[in-house]
């Protein structure tokens, strides 16, 4: 992982529907991880600061389907914007979001809640339109950008 994108493969964990629900929520090994990268830094920017509440939030948001969410990529671009690379469930694929800068500054006095609200109804609801995306190495990309 680094500030410029993904750089590893991080599908070894995979869901498994018997093996995971609200009550035990798909945690993947890269997710820990960045939980300790973004979460245990006390001097973190402003992007990581919402990194670390949106991995947080996936992980124990119990209002929608974040249970089975498996985190496998996330960072900070050097131009100030986040990026979380995930898939959902059962699916054999990729789904990134890009979060513009401009609006992680816009929600600077909640940015927790807006983590929140964007970990509930975009990443953990399965109803995303991917003709939206742009295919990028077979993951489709989304711009958070208002």
């Amino acid at each position: 992982m680094n500030q410029d994108g993904p750089t590893e493969n991080h599908w070894t964990d995979t869901f498994s529907e018997n093996e995971h629900s609200r009550a035990f929520p798909f945690i993947t090994q890269c997710h820990r991880e960045l939980q300790s990268r973004y979460c245990d830094d006390a001097n973190r920017d402003m992007p990581s600061r919402f990194l670390c509440y949106l991995l947080n939030e996936i992980r124990t948001n119990t209002l929608t389907e974040c249970w089975c969410v498996g985190v496998r990529d996330a960072g900070v671009l050097g131009d100030g914007s986040a990026w979380i690379k995930y898939s959902f469930g059962e699916l054999k694929f990729a789904i990134a979001l890009r979060i513009d800068a401009s609006v992680i500054k816009a929600h600077t006095d909640h940015l927790a809640r807006y983590a929140s609200e964007l970990a509930a109804f975009t990443i953990g609801e399965p109803g995303i339109n991917l003709a939206n995306s742009e295919i990028v190495d077979g993951t489709y990309w989304f711009r958070v950008d208002r």
